[in-house]
């Protein structure tokens, strides 16, 4: 399995208020870790087991092949090998929704960007598979639902 790795911001500062930068892999077993950035040769933390705790998964998961944080860090979408995509809010990793449009493998997950001055843009997720496919997902509903009561 090919490994991908992806940055962002952490959601907690230092003692010092710096803030402190995580790197997440997607590899080998189709496993998500987070490595500090800071410290790229201690232990890894695996998210697999953050998401199984909060969301009381008990079943297997398909094996992750990408993952995309959503530019203003407050979710996360990770594809899989079934072609499936799970959608979570941080900081807990709550499962937003699942995502079956795709019948194979999710080769890249992508985000729009913030950059835009339309709000109901920044909820696009675009997925492609090995099915040579690319869907663009609104997920303004369940998203901006969900902004609005954090608020």
């Amino acid at each position: 399995m090919m490994e991908k790795l992806g940055s962002m911001t952490s959601f907690s500062a230092s003692a010092e208020g710096k803030q402190s930068y995580s790197l997440y892999s997607c590899a080998g077993e189709g496993v998500i870790l987070q490595h500090d950035a800071s410290r790229l040769n201690g232990e890894a933390s695996d998210i697999d087991k953050l998401i199984r705790d909060t969301n009381n998964i008990q079943h297997k998961f398909s094996p992750h092949t990408d993952l995309s944080w959503k530019p203003d860090g407050k979710v996360v979408a990770i594809g899989n090998e079934d072609g499936s995509i799970d959608v979570y809010q941080a900081p807990s990793l709550t499962l937003l929704c699942s995502i079956q449009q795709h019948h194979k493998i999710i080769n890249t997950l992508q985000w729009h960007h913030d950059h835009s001055s339309t709000p109901e843009l920044h909820c696009l997720l675009a997925s492609g598979s090995s099915n040579a496919i690319v869907y663009v997902h609104d997920l303004h509903a369940i998203i901006g639902l969900r902004h609005l009561l954090a608020i």
